[in-house]
């Protein structure tokens, strides 16, 4: 029996991967954008103009909101990707401690990942929470990015804080 349909095998590692490259090559665009803007109000400023001024004129707040925007975006993706390996990691047999020292983090950590990634699969929210509730996902604040063993220094340029997520 022959068939022409496509089988497809959800990869929520590669769609991850995927969505890392999407914002990446979004934020490369924005960077551009936010370069120019950026040293524009600050030739503005060279020339005299007040911060008052500037911040009428709006160059400031564009450029804040802009940088901030992009931040978001990368550390969204960055989160997604992070709990798709942990989860394959899981899938694949590796321990709660072997996977916390793969990305430097306690187990702990990685446990309360876990159970987000669970709760996040199910529809239900994670340790009680009600789902949209203040605090039912933390944006990105705390401490432990995870970079350890991944060949990314924290302390390299890497964005910090973050929080495993």
């Amino acid at each position: 029996m022959q068939t022409d349909e496509l089988v497809t095998i959800e990869d929520p590692v590669a769609d991850a991967l995927e969505a890392v490259a999407e914002a990446a090559e979004t934020t490369a665009r924005e960077s551009r954008v936010l370069a120019e803007e950026s040293r524009r109000v600050s030739a503005e400023r060279a020339a005299g103009q007040t911060v008052m001024q500037a911040m009428a004129a709006g160059g400031p707040q564009r450029a804040l909101g802009l940088a901030e925007h992009m931040t978001r975006r990368l550390l969204r993706t960055a989160s997604q990707l992070r709990k798709a390996l942990v989860h394959e990691l899981t899938t694949e047999g590796a321990g709660v401690s072997a996977i916390s020292r793969l990305f430097g983090v306690s187990h702990q950590r990685i446990s309360m990942l876990l159970k987000r990634y669970e709760a996040a699969g199910s529809g239900r929210p994670a340790n009680g929470e009600r789902a949209g509730a203040p605090g039912s996902n933390p944006g990105p604040t705390g401490n432990g990015l995870g970079l350890r063993g991944l060949g990314v220094a924290e302390g390299a340029g890497a964005v910090a804080p973050g929080n495993f997520e």
